[in-house]
């Protein structure tokens, strides 16, 4: 097996987690802890889950995948092994890296909030790697009692907020991954977790704003925040200091309002106004293209690519991305920046009248919002 990264063993319930085996029983043995379960029956079913789920070694039955995708034990094995089985994309690490080289150094530990953070592993390293750990998410879910029981089987005293009533309160750092690419008001999330930031904090990204599913997961109009994101951090006063896509690290250079209030008030107006005026400079542009008479093909609106089997593009595109999974560092680096370009190519430059209509639903969907919100803060 491969050497088990670092922040696996550190997320781990016991301390004594070495190698890929101990954290795979490691996880069986928690999720064993958390539902009551005998610990050896609940090894053999989670090596078997990830026989059928994880590695695709053998066809899972119809009751499998059942119990997959609505079973509550099975539920706790997809989220307790997600870090397990995303250990190659090395974003925790790296935000790890950006805190420790970021971060100015201070007698008490900094304080980091994990925005969006699902099964609390994040926090849970935060929290083992010396830091002052919150956590966050939408306390409403029973996923929440899951989560205080992971802090609680580890001794840790970690604070838990509803993501929708953060506390008052200033963070040294905020780091949301994979989150914002499921919000439907970005601007509203920045402003909340950008104005709980002091002059010098920490907004910490891994967004996948490009990432587009159409099933309600991913929102497909958030793709206007591929280019528009980092422009939006920019006019609110923050600076870019790690661009190693997909992960993107913003230090707030400008003093705060004092009032956290009266700040996310402020960044509000700005952030929607900045919105607003780039969605309706890019509509002129698009709007231009989708009147130069040609027929969209409306069947390709909605991005389905073509079959792996039908498109060698794909398939090589297919073959690369695993292929980097196990690439050095460099090169997964590389591999990231080169599908970031295209990305914003795709945004920025519609190849033909289809790409053009479809972006110009993002970007009006996005407009409205904007202008929408900017009434109701009486800045319109």
């Amino acid at each position: 097996m491969m050497r088990l990264p670092p922040h696996l063993a550190r997320a781990a319930m016991r301390t004594t987690v070495k190698t890929d085996r101990d954290v795979l029983d490691d996880y069986a043995d928690e999720v064993a802890a958390m539902h009551s379960l005998p610990r050896d029956e609940t090894r053999r079913r989670f090596a078997r889950f990830m026989d059928v789920y994880h590695y695709r070694r053998q066809r899972g039955t119809a009751e499998e995948w059942g119990a997959i995708h609505g079973g509550e034990v099975e539920h706790s094995f997809i989220r307790v092994s997600k870090p397990f089985r995303f250990r190659n994309q090395e974003v925790i690490p790296r935000v790890l890296d950006a805190l420790a080289e970021h971060l100015p150094p201070g007698s008490a530990p900094a304080r980091v909030l994990d925005f969006g953070g699902g099964f609390g592993n994040d926090a849970i390293v935060y929290a083992r790697s010396g830091y002052e750990a919150h956590y966050s998410d939408l306390l409403s879910l029973k996923n929440a009692d899951v989560v205080r029981r992971r802090f609680a089987l580890r001794g840790l005293e970690i604070p838990m907020h509803d993501a929708f009533a953060l506390p008052p309160i200033r963070f040294d750092a905020i780091s949301a991954v994979d989150v914002l690419e499921h919000v439907y008001d970005v601007e509203e999330v920045t402003a909340q977790l950008a104005g709980r930031l002091p002059q010098g904090g920490l907004l910490v990204c891994a967004n996948a704003f490009g990432a587009i599913s159409f099933d309600g997961d991913h929102h497909d109009k958030n793709r206007v925040y591929v280019p528009l994101f980092r422009e939006l951090l920019r006019t609110a006063g923050f600076k870019l200091v790690v661009d190693e896509p997909p992960l993107e690290v913003f230090r707030r250079t400008q003093q705060p309002i004092e009032e956290i209030d009266d700040d996310v008030a402020q960044l509000r107006r700005v952030l929607y106004a900045a919105t607003r005026d780039y969605c309706v400079a890019r509509s002129r542009k698009l709007l231009e293209i989708c009147r130069d008479g040609a027929e969209p093909a409306w069947s390709e609106l909605a991005g389905v690519a073509q079959t792996l089997e039908d498109d060698p593009a794909a398939r090589r595109e297919r073959a690369l991305a695993l292929a980097g999974r196990y690439a050095p560092r460099f090169l997964k680096r590389a591999v990231r920046e080169r599908r970031g370009r295209e990305l914003r190519r795709g945004v920025d430059d519609p190849a033909d009248v289809t790409e053009a209509l479809g972006l110009l639903a993002d970007h009006v969907a996005v407009l409205r919002i904007a202008e929408n919100r900017l009434r109701r803060v009486g800045a319109g």
